[in-house]
């Protein structure tokens, strides 16, 4: 009898084990993308006079490259809500981050209603989506001299929460994709970076992206 208890019993441990191991949490993994977002701001040159207009404009597919993974990603329009930060160049040995806020220096006029000020050195930047393309256009009108430099950052960077098809999870890993660092990129790369090295600190380079500052501000001069 006490021989077939122990017959009996060894299966019913492995069935305990088993049950045990199908109701076991699912380990968490963060996925992160780190999407190209193209913007080109025109004229490109890099002197322009009070009055005179220049259009920044975001017009493109929303399959975007991820250089993370350095594969392409459809979004479906997926909204990404960012802000324009411009600033006046006035402290050499400052980097952006503490350069004077700029927005009073400029005539800011949105295409869409989701575009506005938001303080002395910030703008929406809402993109609008159709027919799997994103837009956004601005012109940006001077209205004193100085030397400026923008750039677009994401509301809320590095806690993005993306589609879960972007990584599709399995019954033992939870994946959640997120958009770590999106990377808006001024005319190709062409930014006039020379002339922010000559009127501000150039930060270190961002683990994230070390081409952070070279790529993702614009800087001109207004005469």
């Amino acid at each position: 009898t006490m021989f077939i208890k122990r017959i009996y019993s060894v299966p019913c441990i492995a069935a305990i084990l088993l049950c045990m191991a199908c109701n076991k949490d699912p380990q968490i993994e963060r996925v992160y993308f780190e999407f190209e977002m193209p913007f080109s701001i025109t004229p490109s040159s890099d002197t322009v006079l009070v009055g005179d207009t220049l259009y920044l404009v975001g017009d493109f597919s929303d399959s975007l490259f991820d250089a993370a993974s350095r594969k392409k990603f459809g979004l479906n329009c997926f909204p990404f809500p960012s802000f324009m930060t411009i600033c006046e160049l006035t402290f050499p040995d400052k980097n952006f981050a503490f350069q004077k806020g700029a927005t009073d220096a400029f005539d800011l006029i949105f295409d869409n209603i989701y575009g506005g000020v938001t303080g002395s050195r910030y703008a929406n930047v809402n993109l609008l989506c159709n027919n799997n393309r994103y837009y956004f256009r601005l012109k940006i009108v001077p209205r004193r001299r100085g030397v400026f430099s923008l750039k677009i950052t994401d509301n809320d960077v590095g806690s993005i929460s993306l589609p879960d098809y972007l990584a599709p999870s399995t019954p033992e890993i939870k994946r959640i994709p997120t958009a770590r660092y999106n990377r808006h990129i001024f005319n190709q790369g062409n930014t006039h970076f020379e002339i922010f090295k000559k009127h501000a600190q150039h930060a270190l380079p961002d683990g994230n992206w070390p081409l952070l500052e070279e790529y993702g501000t614009y800087t001109f001069v207004v005469k």
